[in-house]
């Protein structure tokens, strides 16, 4: 698997190795500077509901590694 996986729903990058959170730059690149969150960190109920099935799954995959 990538290290980074874009979860397009949620308009971030998941760095699979960390389980830390990127924000998604408008030209699809990364901004590894602002907004870096650890999946664990994420509090917010509303992130969560609008992943994408696809997105969830990927979520679930690497909450269970």
């Amino acid at each position: 698997m990538k290290r980074y996986i874009k979860l397009n729903s949620v308009g971030c990058y998941l760095d699979y190795k960390t389980g830390y959170t990127f924000p998604m730059l408008i030209n699809g690149g990364m901004d590894k500077d602002n907004c870096v969150f650890h999946l664990d960190d994420i509090t917010n109920k509303e992130w969560f509901q609008n992943l994408s099935k696809k997105d969830l799954k990927i979520i679930k995959s690497y909450k269970s590694l």
